[in-house]
């Protein structure tokens, strides 16, 4: 399989914002841990949205299983 990056047209306060979401979501459920950190997962949530892109395409960029993607 080939990975590439890619790059997003927004500014690094989006990622921090929604990072931000994520993580007080987290406490609120009393996660204990997730495969991605927050970042990681604000990031993957904002390609999803920004690039459309396939949660198999997207799993494999973060090393995470399509399936995990999809939740």
């Amino acid at each position: 399989m080939l990975f590439y990056r890619a790059a997003l047209p927004l500014p690094h306060q989006t990622l921090t914002v929604v990072s931000g979401l994520i993580r007080a979501h987290r406490k609120q459920l009393s996660s204990v841990w997730r495969k991605l950190n927050s970042g990681q997962q604000a990031l993957a949530v904002l390609v999803y949205l920004r690039k459309g892109e396939p949660f198999a395409e997207l799993g494999a960029g973060f090393d995470v299983s399509t399936t995990t993607c999809w939740r």
